[in-house]
């Protein structure tokens, strides 16, 4: 013999996976330590091409892709309040991510100290990622310090012997310096 009961329970689903069209703007946890490390600015599920700053950029599309989950919801941050996403599983990486803060308290480098820095495999950016970086995300001349971006920034692509191209966000335009020349700040970014 027993009484029949009921109950009524609320659930909280934990790790919903990320079904987004697109992931650009989010943040994200890419060492799944809980802290988002960078701010996603390229989709390879998405893929395309556009310019920023006169410089033409193209996003390439992969497949076979990890899957991703919303890890953290409402994440305040530099790049304003979103949420952030985190992987499981194996596959293909889908996001280009750029770290959120410059590389060692925004000590400035010469080119040539500047491309030995990497961490883990965060690493200093090419120009056409910085283009699609500042292209994806809306980055002008009016609006980088808000995102705690400094000035002027290493890539690590090269235009002719002995100079490479750095991004000016206060000019909205990539120049190009000699290795041994100006210092510029350094920010890695990462696949994710």
């Amino acid at each position: 013999n027993y009484n029949e009961k009921t109950a009524t329970y609320t659930v909280t689903v934990k790790n919903p996976t990320f079904t987004g069209d697109s992931g650009v703007g989010y943040y994200a946890d890419t060492d799944g330590d809980g802290t988002p490390d960078g701010i996603i600015f390229e989709d390879f599920k998405k893929g395309g091409s556009d310019s920023w700053g006169g410089i033409q950029y193209t996003v390439s599309t992969v497949t076979g892709l990890k899957e991703y989950y919303i890890s953290q919801t409402n994440y305040k941050g530099p790049f304003g309040t979103k949420n952030v996403l985190s992987a499981r599983g194996s596959g293909n990486a889908r996001f280009k991510v750029m770290a959120l803060s410059d590389y060692n308290n925004s000590a400035t480098y010469n080119y040539v100290d500047a491309m030995e820095i990497t961490s883990g495999e965060w690493r200093v950016p090419t120009r056409n990622e910085w283009a699609a970086f500042g292209g994806q995300l809306g980055i002008t001349a009016y609006n980088f310090q808000k995102y705690k971006l400094s000035g002027v920034y290493w890539s690590s692509s090269a235009y002719i012997s002995g100079y490479w191209y750095y991004i000016d966000f206060s000019t909205r335009r990539m120049d190009t310096e000699y290795e041994m020349g100006e210092t510029c700040f350094v920010r890695l970014c990462r696949t994710f």
